[in-house]
C-alpha cells in the first residue's frame, strides 16, 4: 500500500511538472506556435506513457525533463525583461560646476559666493536646485541668472559667477564650442530626478503588420535612462509581410519645431535634452507618420553585440581613413571587428557629406548586426546577446513582440531585404532654442527630400 501511495504521489508531482511547463512555454513568445504545440502534444504523450509505468525511476526522469527547460524559459524570460526596466522613468542630471584654477571648496562656500544658473531651467528643475541648496546650506546662497548654459560657462570663465549649475544633457554641446571644458571645469557635487514619462507606444502585431521604430542613439557614460543629445537618429520601417526592412537617416543637425516646446525651432539632437518622447513626436510631426516604438541606445554599447556574434560584413561607399590614422576601410565589403565597426560607424569629419554618410554608414553597420542576429547559428546565443546589451537599451518595445519577432524568423526563416535612405538640406547657421544667444551649425531640411520621404514611408508600410 505505501508503495502504491509513493507511485502516486510521484504520478502528482509529474502532472504539477507538466503542468507548469505547458504554462510556461506558452507564456514565452520565442518559439514558433506550431513549435510550442508539437512540443506540448510530444511531452504529454511522454507524459501518459510514464504514468503507465509503476516506476519511481521513470517518473523522476519525467519531472527532470520537465523542469529543465522551464527553468530555461523561465531565464530567457527573465533575460528579455531586463531590457525592459527603464521604460517608465528618465533621469535628469545637473552639476554644480567651478573652475579647475580655482581654490574654491565645498566646506569654502559662503553667502559671498557667487551661484550663476540659467533662465532656460524648467521649473521642476528650479525645485530641484533650490531644494538641494536649501539642504546643503543654512543661509540663502547668492544667485545669479544667465541666458544659456553656455552664457552660464561663459560667466564662469569671466569670474563673474564663482559656481555654475549646469544641465548634463548639454555639456558635450558646450564641449563643442569650449574643446578645453573638460579641462578647465571641475564638478563639485551633482544632483539627479526621476522624470516619469507618458507612454507614447502606438502598438502593432508585430509579426503580422509593418511597424515603425526610431532608433536612437546616444553616446554617454551612466545609466542608461540619463537625458541626453539623440546624436543617431534612424527610422526602422519593418514589414514582415513583405520581408523588408527601410532604413531612414535624419541628420543630427536638422532644424526642426520642437513639438515638446511650441514648435520652437532647433537642432534635432537637443531634442533628447528634453526627454525621448520629444524626439519621437518631433520626428513624427517632421515626416508626417506614426512611429510605434522606440529603441535608445548608448551607440557604443550596441557595437559590443558583435563581441557576441562575432565579425560582420560592412559594405562601404568609400576608401578612407578615420580620423587619428588608426582604422582604414576600403570601398566595398569589410570584415569588422567590434573596435573597427564602431570607428565606421562613428567617422564623420573625412567625409565631404560629414553627419549623412555618418548615418548611412551606421544603417551598413545595423543592417550587418541584423543579418547576423537573424541567421540560424546566432539565434541560438539570444540570451547571451540579450544579456550583453540589457544595461544598455532603453525602449518602449514589449517583451513578448520581441520573442514574437524572433519566432517569426525561426519559423520563417525570412531574407529580409533593406534599403536605405536619408533626409538632406543645407548646412547654415542659426540661433536654436534650447542654446539662445549662440549661434549653432545646423542644416536646413530640403521640403522636396522630405516629401520623397515621407513617401518612401509610406510605401513601405503598405
Amino acid at each position: 500500500m505505501n508503495k502504491k501511495k509513493k507511485i502516486v504521489k510521484y504520478k502528482v508531482a509529474s502532472l504539477i511538472a507538466l503542468t507548469v511547463f505547458l504554462i510556461t512555454l506558452f507564456a514565452n513568445y520565442i518559439l514558433p506556435l506550431r513549435y510550442e504545440l508539437v512540443i506540448s502534444i510530444v511531452s504529454i504523450m511522454l507524459f501518459l506513457f510514464a504514468i503507465r509505468i509503476r516506476s519511481k525511476t521513470v517518473h523522476i526522469v519525467f519531472i527532470v525533463m520537465m523542469l529543465v527547460p522551464t527553468f530555461g524559459l523561465f531565464y530567457s524570460q527573465s533575460v528579455f525583461n531586463r531590457i525592459f526596466e527603464n521604460s517608465d522613468f528618465e533621469t535628469n542630471k545637473i552639476s554644480f560646476i567651478k573652475l579647475t584654477k580655482s581654490d574654491l571648496t565645498v566646506d569654502s562656500i559662503n553667502t559671498d559666493t557667487v551661484f550663476g544658473q540659467s533662465i532656460g531651467f524648467d521649473n521642476d528643475s528650479f525645485d530641484q536646485i533650490n531644494e538641494d541648496l536649501n539642504s546643503r546650506f543654512d543661509f540663502n546662497v547668492n544667485m545669479l541668472t544667465s541666458e544659456s548654459d553656455f552664457d552660464t560657462v561663459q560667466k564662469l570663465y569671466d569670474r563673474e559667477f564663482e559656481i555654475g549649475i549646469i544641465d548634463n544633457a548639454v555639456i558635450e554641446t558646450i564641449a563643442e564650442t569650449y574643446p578645453w571644458f573638460g579641462v578647465d571645469f571641475e564638478v563639485l557635487w551633482t544632483i539627479e530626478r526621476e522624470i516619469k514619462r507618458d507612454d507614447i507606444t502606438k502598438e502593432v502585431s508585430v509579426d503580422k503588420d509593418a511597424f515603425v521604430v526610431l532608433i536612437s542613439g546616444i553616446d554617454i557614460t551612466g545609466p542608461i535612462s540619463l537625458r541626453s543629445r539623440s546624436d543617431v537618429n534612424i527610422l526602422m520601417v519593418v514589414n514582415p509581410n513583405k520581408g523588408s526592412i527601410t532604413l531612414v537617416s535624419i541628420p543630427r543637425d536638422m532644424f526642426v519645431p520642437f513639438s515638446c516646446q511650441n514648435d520652437a525651432l532647433d537642432k534635432l539632437t537637443h531634442t533628447g535634452i528634453y526627454g525621448i518622447n520629444c524626439t519621437v513626436q518631433t520626428i513624427e510631426n517632421f515626416v508626417d507618420i506614426d512611429i510605434n516604438y522606440y529603441v535608445r541606445m548608448n551607440f557604443t554599447s550596441f557595437i559590443k553585440i558583435i563581441d557576441v556574434i562575432g565579425n560582420i560584413d560592412v559594405y562601404s561607399n568609400y576608401n578612407f581613413t578615420t580620423t587619428g590614422g588608426l582604422h582604414t576601410f576600403k570601398k566595398g565589403m569589410n570584415i569588422l571587428n567590434s573596435e573597427q565597426a564602431l570607428a565606421f560607424a562613428r567617422e564623420r569629419k573625412v567625409f565631404e557629406e560629414g553627419d549623412v554618410q555618418r548615418g548611412l554608414n551606421q544603417q551598413e553597420v545595423i543592417k550587418s548586426v541584423i543579418k547576423k542576429l537573424i541567421s540560424p547559428n546566432t539565434l541560438t546565443k539570444i540570451d547571451k546577446i540579450v544579456s550583453s546589451v540589457a544595461k544598455s537599451i532603453d525602449t518602449n518595445l514589449d517583451p513578448a513582440d520581441l520573442q514574437k519577432l524572433i519566432a517569426l524568423q525561426i519559423d520563417k526563416g525570412i531574407d529580409w531585404k533593406f534599403s536605405s535612405y536619408h533626409i538632406s538640406g543645407t548646412e547654415s547657421r542659426r540661433e536654436t532654442y534650447s542654446i539662445p544667444g549662440q549661434e549653432l551649425f545646423v542644416v536646413l531640411p530640403s521640403s522636396e527630400s522630405v516629401e520623397n520621404i515621407k513617401e518612401v514611408i509610406l510605401d513601405a508600410t503598405r
